[in-house]
C-alpha cells in the first residue's frame, strides 16, 4: 500500500452510502455528459455510418475500461473491498502501480481531462440560462470586460424582428461579442460552486432530480426531431428528414473519434463512485447497465436530432452557425413552447448537476494523494474552473475542447490507461484469479471463514479420514493465499541469509506449492506489497469485480494489452488526420 499520507481533513470524503439505484443514476448522468448536444451535427456532417458505429465500440471499450479500473483497484493489497486508508484514486491507482513521477504527470492529465468537459458544459449551460433569461424578460444583461461596462441582450445589435431574433437564438450567443460575463454565467456558478464543496454522497438528490430530467427530457427530444422530420407537420421545413444525413460524408469523419471519445469521457471517475458505493453492490451491473442505456440514447439523439435541423452545409463543407449545440435550435421561437421550456430545463437538470460532480472528483484526486488540503483542493478543483470559463465565453473555443481534448487528453486516460493498470494489476497481484479458480472463497478477514463445499479439503488434514481441521475457524484467522506467499518470502530470505544453499521445503510451503501451482515461480511473487494486511475492521469482503468475463474467450492479459494498444493506435491516427484536414482546410 501507498505509504505517502493523505492531507484530507474530517469529512473531505463521503461515506459508502451509495446504492445499487444510487450507482446506476449517476453513471448514466456521468456517461451523457455535454457531448450529447454536438452528436446531431456529427451525423449530419459524416454521415450515419462512423458515428453509430464507433459510439458502439466505444461502448464495449468503455465498460470494459471501466470495469479493468476497479479491478485494478481492488487487487491492491489492502483494497479488496475498496476501503483502504487513504483511499485510492484514479491518479493514487496510477502511483501505486507506476511511481510517484507517473502520478504527478497523470495528475495533469486526469485534471485537464475532466476540466474540459466542465468548460464545456459551463459554457452551454450558460449560454442557455441567457437565453431564457431574455426569453422571460426580453432583456439578457451582461459585463464587458473589454469597457466596463453592462451590455443587454439581441436588443444591443438586432431590430427584434422575428428574423433577427430566430439568428440570435440559433447562434447561441445574445450579445453582440465575446468578451462578456453574462448573468447566466454567474447565475450558473453560484448553483455549481456551493454543490462541489460537499462530498459525493451528498450530491445524490440532486443526480435524481438529473436522471429523471435526463431520460424525461430527453425522450421529448427524440419526439420533436422525428415531428420536424415528418412533411406535413407544422415543424417541418424544406430538405428536413432522412435526406439530410447520407451514409458517410468523408469531411466530418476528423471529427468523429473526438466528439465520439468525449461522449465516453467518464471513466476516470468511476473510480470516486466505487469507493463510495455501498458494500455488495455489484460493480458490473452498475458500469454495464446505465452503459447500455447511454448508447441508445446518444445514437437516438445523434440520428433523430441530424434529421431535424439544417445542421450543415454540404455545399461548402462547413457548419451553420450554433450547430454544435442543439439546444440553440430547440431554443428557437418557431419551436413549440413546451419544447423550448424543456430545453431550458434539459440543461438546468442534466446539465448543471454533473459539473459540480466533475469537480468533487477532480477535488478527490488532489486530495487522496496529499498533494493538497481541502481548501486548496477545492479553490484549484472547483473555483479556478469558472475563472477560466469567464474568459472563453465563445463557440469556436466550445468546438475545439471537445476535439483535440476528446483525443489527445481523454481518449488515452480513459481507455488506455485503464488497460495498462489491469495488466500491471494481473501481473503484480494475481491472487484473486487464483482465489476463484481454486474455489476459494471468504467472507470475510477475521473469526469466521466460509468454506467452498468443492474446495473443503483446503481446511482439513491430509488424511480423509481425520476431521479436525487444520484451522479452526474460532481460533485462527481466515485462510489467505498471503499466508502461503509469507513463508515463501521467508524461505527467499533463509536461502540469501545461508548463501542459497539449497533446503527440503517446510510441509507449509509444500502445501502451498501444491495447492496454487501457478505461484510455484518464484519470479511470479510480489515482495513488495503482497504481504500488506487487510484492514482490521473489514467484516465483509468483496468478490472479484472480473473485468473481462468468461464469455470473452482470450486471455486477459492479451486482451488489456489489446484495448490499450488499439486505442493508442486510433488516436495517434485521429492526431495525423486531424492536422492534414486542417492543412488543407477539409474540416467544419
Amino acid at each position: 500500500m501507498d505509504t505517502k499520507s493523505s492531507k484530507d481533513d474530517k469529512g473531505a470524503f463521503g461515506t459508502k452510502k451509495i446504492t445499487l439505484a444510487g450507482s446506476f443514476c449517476l453513471m448514466l448522468n456521468n456517461s451523457m455528459g455535454p457531448a450529447m448536444v454536438v452528436l446531431p451535427l456529427m451525423n449530419q456532417s459524416a454521415g450515419w455510418l462512423t458515428p453509430t458505429l464507433t459510439l458502439l465500440i466505444l461502448f464495449f471499450l468503455s465498460t470494459f475500461a471501466g470495469t479493468m479500473l476497479c479491478e485494478a483497484m481492488q487487487r491492491i493489497p489492502g483494497n479488496r473491498n475498496f476501503d483502504s486508508v487513504p483511499r485510492y484514486e484514479f491518479t493514487t491507482t496510477v502511483r501505486h502501480y507506476y511511481g510517484q513521477k507517473a502520478y504527478l504527470v497523470f495528475q495533469i492529465f486526469y485534471n485537464i481531462s475532466l476540466q474540459a468537459l466542465n468548460i464545456v458544459a459551463m459554457i452551454v449551460s450558460a449560454q442557455t440560462v441567457d437565453i431564457f433569461l431574455y426569453k422571460v424578460s426580453n432583456h439578457g444583461f451582461a459585463l464587458d470586460y473589454s469597457t466596463f461596462k453592462l451590455v443587454d441582450g439581441c436588443t444591443a445589435f438586432t431590430t427584434n424582428s422575428s428574423v433577427d431574433l430566430q439568428k440570435c437564438f440559433v447562434e447561441g450567443n445574445i450579445f453582440p461579442h465575446d468578451q462578456v460575463i453574462s448573468v447566466g454565467f454567474v447565475t450558473t456558478m453560484i448553483i455549481c460552486i456551493p454543490l462541489g464543496y460537499i462530498n459525493l454522497d451528498a450530491n445524490m438528490w440532486f443526480q435524481w432530480v438529473s436522471l429523471v430530467s435526463l431520460i424525461l427530457f430527453t425522450s421529448e427530444f427524440v419526439v420533436q426531431f422525428i415531428f420536424n422530420a415528418i412533411p406535413g407537420t407544422k415543424w417541418y421545413q424544406d430538405g428536413n428528414g432522412l435526406d439530410l444525413t447520407p451514409t458517410f460524408d468523408l469531411r466530418g469523419q476528423p471529427q468523429v473519434l473526438g466528439l465520439s471519445v468525449l461522449a465516453y469521457a467518464y471513466i476516470v471517475t468511476i473510480p470516486s463512485w466505487v469507493n463510495e458505493k455501498k458494500p455488495g453492490v455489484s460493480v458490473n451491473k452498475a458500469i454495464w447497465y446505465p452503459a447500455i442505456v447511454a448508447v441508445f440514447m446518444k445514437i437516438s439523439v445523434g440520428i433523430t436530432g441530424s434529421w431535424a435541423f439544417y445542421l450543415f452545409n454540404a455545399n461548402n463543407g462547413t457548419a451553420v452557425e450554433g450547430s454544435d449545440n442543439i439546444l440553440n435550435f430547440l431554443l428557437a421561437p418557431d419551436m413549440p413552447v413546451w419544447t423550448q421550456y424543456t430545453a431550458y430545463l434539459w440543461d438546468i437538470t442534466t446539465l448543471i448537476p454533473g459539473i459540480p460532480v466533475l469537480a468533487i472528483m477532480v477535488r478527490y484526486n488532489l486530495q487522496a494523494g496529499g498533494l493538497l488540503g481541502r481548501k486548496m483542493a477545492f479553490l484549484l478543483g472547483v473555483v479556478s474552473p469558472w475563472i477560466i470559463t469567464a474568459f472563453c465565453y465563445e463557440y469556436d473555443v466550445l468546438n475545439a475542447i471537445c476535439s483535440w481534448t476528446g483525443n489527445v487528453v481523454s481518449g488515452f486516460v480513459n481507455f488506455s490507461v485503464p488497460a495498462m493498470l489491469y495488466y500491471s494489476a494481473l501481473k503484480r497481484h494475481p491472487f484473486l484469479d487464483e482465489l476463484k479458480e481454486n474455489n476459494v472463497q471468504s467472507t470475510t478477514y477475521g473469526t469466521e471463514t466460509e468454506r467452498h463445499p468443492d474446495f473443503s479439503d483446503v481446511f482439513t488434514s491430509d488424511n480423509a479420514s481425520d476431521t479436525t481441521p487444520l484451522l479452526q475457524p474460532q481460533e485462527s484467522p481466515t485462510l489467505q493465499k498471503t499466508d502461503y506467499v509469507a513463508v515463501l518470502l521467508a524461505s527467499e530470505t533463509e536461502d540469501q541469509l545461508t548463501g542459497g544453499r539449497p533446503r527440503p521445503p517446510s510441509l507449509a510451503e509444500s502445501r502451498h506449492r501444491s495447492l496454487y501451482p501457478s505461484l510455484n515461480d518464484e519470479a511470479d511473487i510480489d515482495t513488495t506489497t503482497r504481504m500488506t494486511p487487510a484492514p482490521s475492521n473489514t467484516n465483509y469482503m468483496e468478490p472479484p469485480v472480473n473485468a473481462v468475463p468468461s464469455w470473452v474467450p482470450v486471455d486477459r492479459i492479451k486482451f488489456s494489452l489489446t484495448i490499450a494498444i488499439t486505442f493508442t493506435v486510433l488516436a495517434i491516427a485521429y492526431i495525423v488526420v486531424q492536422i492534414y484536414a486542417e492543412a488543407v482546410g477539409d474540416q467544419y
